[in-house]
């Protein structure tokens, strides 16, 4: 990797600074002078602690795209590579069926339209034609009772004549058997009379039973309660129009609830036939083709949005601690040698990485995206867990501080050495700040 690099890099730079302070401070003599120490200058600029660790990007944004609904495919419209905008259509499924669907759909909705507004406030049309079915229900009402009062009447008249020929009967009964005794000779005649008057009048009396019999008979007030109840339909009907129940409103509301639902399913599932770019993004993966028959949530397509990195560093257990969010950090890229990116940590996960080292994962966020890079480029990070920007410093290796921040240095001043007690700071991984003792252009002599 490129961290040994860069400490190489930094050990000349080191070197090279001290060379140039030399030659700036005595010249470029003609022969060396062997007698003069190793010397490095304090300079300004920033002091860091760094926590180093390896790491990979990995995409934020990458989804694979499936159908809310079964059918067959009709349209595939991307290949893998293929750049996509916002709302582009991807793949579709046949929508003949599905477009019926909601064409019905949306006519049973307007019917339930019509017939909620009809509940709420009927046309005068209607209420006149209602109120028009009352009057002639009303009209065959009393027309069927009229009926029934004439039959009635007949029923009156003839079993009036009933009771008349049962009196003849009786009477001539009587007649006849006054004298059906008497065997004088003379009287025969009016025996054999009496006798045919009642049998006259037996014959009459069941001639009238028969006439009444037929008229009570064919009196049915079954016409009278039909008339009735289509009075009383009606009535009802123009009552439910004017002055609609509560349950009539109730079940209009609900059968254009359930119409606005079934509209709302049906659209529904012609949208879910289609499948749109929720992003713009690169196509990595087509799964199905034109034609193929597919199920409802079966994989077709997968899209990333490239422009949507992170870093995932693997970091040392023993640094786990020192590392916080907000801290800065400077990225570089094999893939890219040239390049350098700074970011910012985002998130710790507290969670062992697998694998037999002890690891933990840290995401990074970019404070500039550059150009060229792709998920899973590997990435060395350097996170500064503390700094002191702009401070007076000397190379780590030439100061050996106390823990009371302390430290002892040799200054060359006019061809000799001075010994200097100096106070310092931050002990980065490169450069110790110095905070008293020594002023910037001062020669330390590191050996």
């Amino acid at each position: 990797m490129r961290r040994g690099l860069i400490a190489m890099a930094i050990g000349l730079v080191v070197i090279l600074a001290g060379a140039a302070s030399y030659f700036t401070s005595r010249g470029a003599p003609a022969e060396a002078n062997t007698s003069r120490p190793t010397t490095v200058a304090v300079t300004r600029g920033d002091v860091q602690q760094l926590v180093t660790a390896s790491g990979k990007l990995v995409n934020t944004r990458k989804t694979t795209l499936s159908l809310g609904a079964s059918g067959q495919l009709a349209k595939v419209d991307v290949r893998p590579g293929d750049r996509v905008k916002p709302g582009q259509v991807l793949a579709a499924l046949d929508m003949t069926d599905l477009k019926q669907e909601v064409a019905q759909a949306e006519q049973a909705y307007l019917v339930q339209q019509a017939a909620y507004s009809h509940t709420l406030q009927p046309a005068a049309a209607t209420v006149t034609a209602a109120r028009g079915a009352v009057n002639s229900a009303g009209a065959a009402y009393q027309a069927a009772k009229q009926k029934q009062a004439t039959h009635q009447d007949q029923i009156t008249v003839s079993c009036f004549n009933l009771q008349n020929a049962a009196d003849a009967v009786g009477r001539t009964r009587d007649a006849y058997q006054a004298i059906a005794n008497d065997l004088r000779g003379w009287i025969q005649a009016e025996k054999q009379a009496r006798q045919a008057a009642w049998e006259a009048a037996q014959n009459a009396y069941a001639a009238a039973q028969a006439r009444c019999d037929l008229v009570s008979n064919s009196l049915d007030d079954g016409g009278v309660r039909a008339a009735h109840a289509q009075l009383l339909e009606a009535q009802n009907a123009l009552t439910n129009l004017i002055s609609p129940t509560a349950t009539s409103l109730i079940t209009a509301r609900a059968n254009l609830e359930a119409a606005r639902l079934a509209l709302e399913l049906a659209r529904h599932q012609l949208d879910q036939a289609t499948i749109m770019a929720p992003f713009a993004g690169v196509v990595v993966d087509v799964k199905q083709q034109v034609g193929d028959m597919v199920n409802a949530n079966t994989a077709i397509v997968t899209l990333l949005d490239p422009q949507a990195l992170e870093v995932e560093a693997a970091v040392a257990e023993r640094d786990l601690g020192l590392v916080q969010t907000g801290q800065t950090a400077q990225l570089l890229f094999d893939a890219q040698p040239e390049l350098t990116a700074s970011g910012r940590v985002g998130r710790i996960v507290p969670a062992r990485l697998s694998g037999s080292q002890a690891l933990y994962p840290v995401y990074l966020n970019f404070d500039a995206l550059p150009d060229g890079l792709a998920a899973d480029m590997s990435v060395d990070i350097s996170i500064a867990i503390a700094a002191q920007p702009n401070v007076l410093r000397l190379p780590r290796a030439v100061v050996r501080a106390k823990p009371d921040h302390t430290a002892q240095v040799n200054v060359w001043v006019n061809d000799h050495s001075e010994p200097r007690s100096i106070t310092t700071g931050l002990r980065g991984d490169v450069y110790v700040e110095i905070l008293s003792g020594l002023q910037e252009g001062d020669l330390v002599v590191s050996q």
